[in-house]
């Protein structure tokens, strides 16, 4: 149901909200601004609730890790799109309580909210009983945890017919398009990298690229080279089965195709490792999927040759010959981070040290199942990973019964995504990373809103047959 008002009550409204965006003008009060903009928003999103579903698309990859409010002594700042999400959050449950809202997939939701209720034990267990984590860290971690999963509530809520989730679709193609494009002006050092992988003492580093195309590794608009690999391997394997969608247009194919090849091309920039392995199975999966099963095969091996093609990427892959020591970036992992994980898993096997108990300043170790059980233990790693089978499970259902050959592609090319992130999680923290949650979770509402609106095409055509309703 859409939200209408009347001519005179828009005008009262509008009438308000100028005087009151007046007096905050001439008195100077932020607090009088913030609550106009907060109610303006609030208005905007009520009546084109899904112009904020595509300003989500393009805000999260495009928009940097630059920090709103700095939290002393922990490394993840409040950011700007922590705001967005906690206003989109609010909005959409206010319009499941006034209006007539999809069902939400409890089925999937209840393996969530057990997650997450293991990692509220997890992290009571570290703070009270391990001592390993201070109440203090334990809770923001806790509560970032809950805002990447809280997404997922924004998308299956909003996305209400099929043309919302092709124009998503959309505006995640060109939001990557985006993406790209600044990638590229910045290896010739035209815009700047914002460093957001906490190496030094400071939360975000602004620099540029000097030393010449392809000699550094790529951040583009993220916070890292990993999180940005991590980002391709989501998008990249559904690009290419868009590509090959034989009921699309020509046109679109081309552009999709193109497309790929352009992701493709800066996820070899980053110089990332482990993405560099993701992206070959998940390409080997997202082709299996589409039929091409002989060529899936060499994929894997395939997906590693253009490596060798970027010099910082040859040096990269030579360092493994040094693993175990700090001369590698691989040495670090295997000498510090990941024992220290382990460490805390034989101390508490069960339930885990507590979220954010890893490190001072409640960062991650560079190995997301190694940090699982480190801080979770064998139960909230078990959930995890069995919310992460569900979802694997669904998509593929999806992929099997979708109405629309487009749909269809989406949900395998997440399905295949979804493996490349998993291979990827042996070196990177990869789901815990904000940017690639956020993205992440939010396509899959937004596939479980697709699965709702089969099944009501199918039952409606199922009704519509001659003979359907008996005699």
């Amino acid at each position: 149901m859409r939200f209408k008002a009347g001519l005179l009550t828009f005008i009262l409204l509008a009438v308000i909200l100028a005087t009151l965006l007046g007096i905050g003008i001439v008195v100077g009060s932020n607090l009088i601004l913030a609550v106009v903009g907060f109610v303006m928003l609030v208005v905007a999103f009520l009546a084109r609730p899904t112009t904020f579903l595509y300003v989500y698309v393009f805000l999260i990859p495009l928009y940097p890790k630059l920090p709103l409010v700095s939290i002393k002594g922990y490394w993840v700042p409040i950011r700007l799109e922590d705001f967005f999400i906690l206003l989109l959050l609010v909005i959409v449950l206010l319009r499941r309580a006034i209006y007539p809202s999809p069902r939400l997939p409890m089925h999937f939701l209840k393996w969530i909210l057990l997650f997450v209720f293991l990692c509220l034990i997890s992290t009571s267990w570290g703070v009270s009983g391990l001592g390993s984590v201070d109440a203090r860290t334990g809770l923001l971690f806790f509560l970032r945890l809950v805002e990447y999963f809280s997404v997922l509530l924004i998308s299956v809520s909003e996305v209400r017919s099929f043309v919302q989730l092709r124009n998503v679709i959309r505006a995640l193609a060109v939001a990557t398009l985006a993406v790209n494009v600044y990638a590229i002006l910045q290896e010739l050092g035209m815009v700047p990298v914002f460093n957001a992988m906490h190496m030094g003492r400071e939360i975000v580093t602004r620099t540029y690229m000097t030393e010449g195309f392809g000699i550094d590794r790529l951040f583009s608009t993220f916070g890292g080279p990993y999180d940005l690999a991590g980002f391709y391997l989501i998008v990249v394997p559904c690009f290419l089965l868009f590509a090959l969608d034989r009921q699309s247009s020509s046109f679109a194919r081309i552009c999709y195709l193109v497309l790929f090849a352009y992701s493709l091309f800066c996820l070899y920039l980053t110089f990332a490792r482990g993405p560099a392995l993701g992206v070959g199975v998940s390409l080997a999966v997202a082709l299996w999927l589409r039929g091409w099963r002989k060529f899936a095969l060499l994929m894997p091996p395939l997906a590693l040759l253009p490596a060798f093609l970027f010099t910082g990427f040859a040096a990269r892959l030579q360092e493994l010959q040094l693993l175990g020591t700090f001369e590698a970036s691989l040495g670090g992992r295997v000498q510090v981070t990941w024992p220290m994980a382990w460490r805390a898993f034989s101390q508490s096997p069960i339930v885990g040290s507590g979220l954010g108990s890893l490190s001072p300043e409640g960062i991650g170790v560079d190995g997301f199942y190694l940090l699982l059980v480190g801080m979770l233990g064998v139960l909230g790693t078990s959930a995890f990973l069995f919310l992460i089978y569900r979802v694997l499970t669904f998509l593929y259902g999806l992929y099997r019964t979708a109405a629309h050959s487009w749909v269809q592609w989406f949900a395998a090319g997440i399905f295949a995504g979804t493996m490349g992130l998993l291979v990827n999680g042996v070196f990177t923290d990869i789901f815990f990373s904000s940017k690639i949650a956020e993205i992440y979770w939010f396509i899959v509402g937004s596939l479980f809103a697709a699965d709702s609106l089969t099944r009501a095409e199918l039952n409606k055509r199922a009704q519509t047959k001659p003979g359907a309703l008996g005699g």
